[in-house]
């Protein structure tokens, strides 16, 4: 899966200045909040909740093996009483403050955005 391939490259790529560069990432998460992909993807000291890494929390594949039992209750505190259309708007904002720090502040190129 991606996020095991993503955790092998934060893994093993070092950067390395004029040489190798881990371009910025973010990772926008389903309730709307983000994350920087480096801590999202992290081996060592994953970013989580209630008990959980983001990554469980946001995996498809967590929740149909039934990873996490309480996975209602915890929806509900993720959600933080924001409705469908909030977090859309919650997501379009992180993805365009993103956008503009990389592009238009730090003139960069190659964002790429993938939707799960």
């Amino acid at each position: 899966p991606t996020f095991e391939r993503k955790k092998i490259l934060y893994r093993l790529i070092e950067p390395q200045e004029n040489q190798v560069e881990i371009v910025p990432s973010l990772v926008v998460r389903p309730n709307g909040t983000s994350c920087p992909a480096a801590e999202y993807f992290s081996p060592a000291c994953p970013s989580s909740e209630f008990g959980y890494t983001f990554s469980s929390l946001d995996s498809i594949e967590c929740v149909l093996r039934g990873d996490i039992p309480d996975l209602e209750e915890i929806e509900k505190k993720l959600r933080s009483n924001n409705s469908d259309t909030e977090i859309n708007q919650l997501r379009a904002a992180a993805m365009e403050t993103f956008y503009c720090d990389i592009v238009e502040n730090k003139c960069m190129e190659g964002l790429v955005f993938k939707d799960l």
